[in-house]
Parts: structure tokens; C-alpha cells; sequence
């Protein structure tokens, strides 16, 4: 069988030029040719599909061969060939589970010890280091070649190829004699500024890394070197693109979080252009897929992944963004997580995002109060627990109310409001808004009108939300949905509508200095509807409720047009009950002030001035009279006929007549 040709055989393996340390070189140590005589190397040699033997090297023989130091080890021939034939049919986009069993072996088992065993020497020659760094820059293409597949083990290589540049391989093979390394790298870098590097047009970059200025750790050459290679042959942008929301497959949690360790790893090393170029897409794509991985519900094992993928973002984010902004970006993705559960179409799910909601909400409201010293000391000293940093941390009120807004989540509550456990739940996020003056008048009452035809519990839940939403609304709102309550037929009307009106109508009255107060005149009606529709339960509730609320200072003005509207049911023979009773409560509630002197005793003096009490009272006694003594009339009325006589009569029966002719039933 015949030995594959390319540019790994001995004889063209002493072209490979070796970077001088005393000059600080960092050029890729691989030639741009490789790629091209490569794919004809093994496209025109055998079949792919062939025995592969020969390439079946083991890593005990790798190891010896390096130990040997032979320049170049033929086993690390052996080994660059099998790595350079895995990364062109990696690149013919064969799947990786359809590779040769020998070559399988070796990337999943051979090449990761043989990566670790390099990486823990520091005691290579600086001549045999160059092939060696070779092998590793090609082992980097062959990673870049199987990102999208996912092989674990590789992933694993990519993390110990770029991860922390102080182990045992970077640190050694400094030549006697001359500059350091670190001396060199300095030197190549006093020039060097992120204009030089940043790629114009079509113009490939030269530099991804760079060194860090006043750094008390220097890296080795060969660590920039991976790092530049890497880029320079798409690994960075094939990490972007794996962890893209809209690849083929999306990725799993474990695997963007394998791909992010490279990145985080050589951070501080990254040329500023490139920074800011690669790490705001980054964030962006993450987080997307984070995001779509929140919609299902996460198992135990991949909380701690999520948590970490968040940490490693913050890292980065850390490059390009001042602490305030990161913070925003974080919450900004708790928001968009919260939403996706509140937009679902399940239930409990929505529930759930409605509760993330509210703690943002709770969070944005608080106060936060500063522990002094002493607090402080009492605090540890009794081994009270810490409140969590969450709690302690406020959010900014103005970017949650702009959020709030931009994705419509007031809206999407009033279209939800079907149930009225999603409306419970998001009282104080509507009570939020309201404060801030953003809840329009017809989000209430599309809330008002999810209670319209519902059963009594779902009408109550709605009552009860609205309530405590009251005291956050403006005046002209609770004015609306005063109206819109007005508008229902008298026989859909039970006790706890009408408490509701009294709530609104109490809460309006401390906002409102208006005249006329809808509150009060939609109570009225329901005092005096004696039809059968309304039950006597919601016509005597709504006697009390009513004559609570003229108790009040504010009602001054309303409480005498309502006593003159008792005065005229009782001539009219209408309401006769309720309007006694209500007239006997506001009279009860006269108060004098400093300008005007009042009594219960004034009061009625005025209202007979007016409207002739007795005289209305001695005439329709007569009436009265006459119809009891009428053949087939019982001597005792009920209280409840329609005629302000037979409440007359019934208290000269119990003997209260001399209080009622002074005082009107005072």
C-alpha cells in the first residue's frame, strides 16, 4: 500500500519556518498551501473508504516519539497525517459517526491524551516546539471542521488548546542567550495598536490577539499563535455560528456552554476591533437560544449549565460594557424569559411568567433601604440569613415600564383576562402601570367586560382585582367604569357589584372634586328600584352603602340634593322605605363648621320651609284613612306599602310619633 504524499512528510517538513523569539514573530506557523495540497494529497491517493491501518496510531507510540525528540518525530508524522486526512473529510461535510473506526479512535481517544501529555511538557527544545506547534495549529482546523457535529472530546481539545496560557507548554523553551520570549512578544507589540489589525474590505486580519497592556503575566508566543490561527481559519466565527438560534440543529445547553470556555479563555488577549465586533453578536445569539431553551421547562441537570452560559456572557460582555449596561442586558433577558412563559398557551406556564412579572415589578417599586453598621453587626451576630441579591437589587422603573409597553403585555393581560386567575395575578403589574399613567382607560374596561356573562365566582375574582386597582386609577377612569357598570339590566346586579361601585365611587371622591358623581347617582338608582328584578338584599345594601358615602365631607354639596330626592319619593309615594332610611342616616351625619352652623334640627326646619312636610303629610293621612276604613281593608298596613302613610301609621303604633312629626324618623 502506498504512503499518502503532503507537505507532513519529512523531507518538506524542514521548510516549516520557525518563529525567533528575539524578533517576536507570531505568523501562522502553518503555510497557507496546506489546505490545497492536502485535498489533493488525499483525494488523489487512496479511497477514503479504505483500510486505515496505517493510520491507526496509538498515543503510547505518540508520546515515545516525542520523547525521543526526534525533528520531526515520525510519529508525529503519523499523527499530523491522520489529523490533516480527518479535517478534509470533515470539510467534504461527512458526518462524523461516518468516519473510519481508526480514525474515529484517534480523535476520540488518541488525540486528547496526546493534546494533554504536550500541553504538561515544558522541557521542549525551541526548534522541536515549532513542529509541535504546528501539529497543534492543525489540530485546531480539524476542531473548526467538526464544530457543527459536536464531538465531545474535541470540544474538550479546543478548551485545553485555548484555555489558560500558564500551563507547562507555554511557559518553557526560552533560548540562552537571547531576549526572553516575553521580552519579544513586548517588543513586537510596543508598534502594534488595534488600527493596524482591524481588517479593511476583503483584507484577511492578521492579528486576533494581542497582548495586553501592562499585563503582570505575559503569554508565550505560541499561545498567540493558536489563538491567531484559530482565527484566521473561521474557528471563531464557526463557534458564532453553532450557537445560532437558526442552525440546522439547535444547540444543546452542554454544547454552548463547551464552545463559550475557548472564548472566555483567551478574552484578555482579544484585539480591541475584534472585541467589538464579536462579542455583542455573541451576546445576541446566546441569549436568543437561552431563551428558546427557557419555553420547555429545564431538567435539574441543566440549571447549573444555564447559570454558567449566563456567567461566561457576563465575562465577555465585561469587554465591551460598563457594569450599569450589563446589568440592563441581564434583565432585559429575565424580562423576554418571563414573557415567553406568559404568551404561552398553557396555562401554568403563563401563570409562571405572570409571577416572574410581578417580582420585576416588585423589584422596580422598592425602596431600598440601607443597612447601617449596627444593623449590620446585629444581623451576623443573631446568623440571620442574607436576603438574596436579587431582592436587594432595585430595577430601573423607566426601562421596565418601556418594556412593559413595547411587548404589549398589558394588552395580552386584558385579552387573557378569560381567566380571571391570570387577572388576579397581574394586579399589581396593571396597578404598576397605572401609577405611572400608562393604563388606558380601555384596558379597564376590557377587564370590566371579562366579568359580563361570567359565573358569580369568575364575576367576583374580576370585582376584586378591580377594587384594588381603583386607588392607581384616574379619576375619569373610574368615571368610565362606573358607566360601564351602569349600563348592565338591574336583575344582573348582586351585593358584591354593588360594594364595587361604592369602592370606586369612595376611591373617586378623594380625586375628583366634580359636581355630579356617577358613583353615587348609579347607588341611587339601585336604592329606589323596587322592581322585581332587584332582590331586597342588593336594594338594602346598596340604602347603606350609599349613606356611608355621604357621611363624607366631600358629599356636602350632593348629600342636600339627595335629601331633597328623599323628601319628593315620599310625597310621590315611591322608595318610601329607602328613602326614609337614607334620609334619617343624612341627617345623622350633619356637620357643623366653622362657616356654617348646622343641626339635624336645622336641617328639617329647612326641608319643611321647603317642601311643606306636615301639610304633605296630614293630606295623605287622610288618604290613607279613608282607604283603610274602605269594606275589606285590614286596619294594619304593611310597612312596605307604597304610601309614606303606612310608615307613618306603623310608627304611631309603636308609639314614635312625636318624634317623627319633629324630626322626620330623626
Amino acid at each position: 500500500m502506498n504512503k499518502h504524499k503532503h507537505p507532513g512528510d519529512v523531507q518538506n517538513r524542514g521548510d516549516v519556518p520557525v518563529p525567533d523569539e528575539s524578533k517576536g514573530e507570531i505568523e501562522d506557523p502553518v503555510h497557507e498551501q496546506n489546505d490545497s495540497t492536502t485535498e489533493t494529497s488525499v483525494s488523489g491517493g487512496e479511497s477514503a473508504d479504505e483500510s486505515e491501518e496505517e493510520y491507526l496510531t496509538d498515543h503510547t507510540a505518540i508520546e515515545n516519539g516525542i520523547r525521543d525528540l526526534n525533528v520531526p518525530s515520525r510519529q508525529l508524522e503519523k499523527a499530523v497525517d491522520i489529523v490533516e486526512r480527518a479535517t478534509h473529510l470533515a470539510r467534504r461535510a461527512r458526518k462524523f459517526d461516518t468516519f473510519p473506526q481508526s480514525i474515529g479512535h484517534f480523535i476520540q481517544t488518541s488525540l486528547p491524551k496526546t493534546i494533554q501529555f504536550i500541553l504538561s511538557r515544558s522541557d521542549f527544545p525551541f526548534d522541536f516546539k515549532a513542529h509541535i506547534n504546528e501539529y497543534l495549529c492543525l489540530t485546531l482546523e480539524l476542531i473548526i471542521a467538526l464544530i457543527p457535529q459536536d464531538v465531545p472530546e474535541l470540544l474538550a481539545c479546543l478548551a485545553r488548546l485555548l484555555g489558560a496560557p500558564n500551563v507547562p507548554y507555554f511557559q518553557g523553551s526560552a533560548r540562552s542567550g537571547k531576549d526572553t520570549i516575553a521580552d519579544a512578544i513586548r517588543k513586537d507589540y510596543e508598534n502594534f495598536t488595534d488600527d493596524d489589525a482591524k481588517p479593511d474590505g476583503d483584507t484577511r486580519p492578521t492579528h486576533y490577539a494581542r497582548l495586553p497592556k501592562g499585563a503582570e503575566f505575559t503569554p508565550s508566543i505560541y499561545y498567540i499563535q493558536l489563538i491567531n490561527h484559530f482565527g484566521k481559519k473561521g474557528g471563531f466565527d464557526a463557534i458564532l455560528k453553532r450557537v445560532t438560534v437558526t442552525s440546522p440543529a439547535r444547540p444543546p445547553l452542554g454544547v454552548v456552554r463547551a464552545l463559550l470556555r475557548p472564548v472566555v479563555n483567551v478574552k484578555d488577549y482579544l484585539a480591541k476591533w475584534f472585541v467589538d465586533l464579536y462579542v455583542a453578536r455573541v451576546h445576541d445569539e446566546v441569549f436568543a437560544v437561552l431563551l428558546q431553551l427557557t419555553v420547555g421547562d429545564l431538567g435539574r441537570d441543566d440549571k447549573p449549565i444555564f447559570t454558567e452560559i449566563g456567567t461566561q456572557i457576563q465575562e465577555l460582555l465585561g469587554l465591551i460594557w460598563a457594569a450599569p449596561e450589563i446589568d440592563r442586558a441581564v434583565e432585559k433577558f429575565n424580562m423576554d424569559v418571563a414573557l415567553k412563559s406568559f404568551l404561552s398557551n398553557i396555562l401554568e406556564k403563563r401563570l409562571r411568567g405572570l409571577k416572574a412579572i410581578k417580582k420585576l415589578v416588585a423589584r422596580a417599586e422598592q425602596v431600598r433601604e440601607e443597612k447601617g453598621f449596627l444593623k449590620s453587626f446585629i444581623q451576623q451576630a443573631m446568623y440571620a440569613p442574607r436576603e438574596p441579591d436579587s431582592e436587594l437589587k432595585p430595577l430601573d422603573a423607566r426601562m421596565l415600564l418601556d418594556w412593559l409597553k413595547k411587548n404589549a403585555v398589558v394588552d395580552n393581560v386584558a385579552k387573557l383576562s378569560a381567566h380571571p386567575e391570570v387577572i388576579r395575578q397581574a394586579t399589581s403589574v396593571l396597578a404598576f402601570v397605572a401609577r405611572a399613567g400608562q393604563l388606558d382607560t380601555q384596558h379597564v374596561l376590557m377587564l370590566y367586560d371579562a366579568s359580563v356573562g361570567k359565573h358569580e365566582s369568575e364575576r367576583h375574582t374580576i370585582f376584586a382585582v378591580l377594587a384594588e386597582l381603583a386607588p392607581a386609577l384616574a379619576a375619569d377612569q373610574i368615571d368610565a367604569l362606573v358607566q360601564a357598570i351602569g349600563r348592565i339590566a338591574f336583575k344582573e346586579y348582586d351585593v358584591e357589584s354593588v360594594r364595587l361601585v361604592h369602592t370606586l365611587t369612595n376611591v373617586s371622591l378623594t380625586k375628583s372634586v366634580a359636581k355630579s358623581v356617577p358613583g353615587l347617582d348609579l347607588l341611587w338608582q339601585l336604592c329606589m328600584q323596587v322592581e322585581p328584578p332587584l332582590g331586597s338584599a342588593v336594594a338594602e345594601t346598596a340604602v347603606q352603602l350609599l349613606t356611608d358615602l355621604l357621611h363624607n365631607p366631600e358629599c356636602a354639596a350632593q348629600r342636600a340634593a339627595y335629601m331633597d330626592a328623599c323628601v319628593d319619593n315620599l310625597k310621590a309615594g315611591t322608595g318610601v322605605l329607602q328613602s326614609l332610611l337614607a334620609l334619617r342616616t343624612m341627617l345623622g351625619s350633619v356637620v357643623s363648621t366653622k362657616r356654617k352652623k348646622l343641626s339635624p334640627a336645622a336641617v328639617i326646619e329647612g326641608l319643611e320651609h321647603k317642601h311643606q312636610l306636615l301639610a304633605a303629610f296630614f293630606k295623605e293621612l287622610v288618604q290613607y284613612r279613608s282607604a283603610a276604613e274602605a269594606p275589606g281593608c285590614a286596619w294594619r298596613r304593611p310597612v312596605h306599602a307604597p304610601s309614606s302613610t303606612a310608615v307613618v301609621w306603623s310608627l304611631i303604633s309603636a308609639g314614635h310619633w312625636f318624634t317623627f312629626a319633629c324630626r322626620v324618623c330623626l
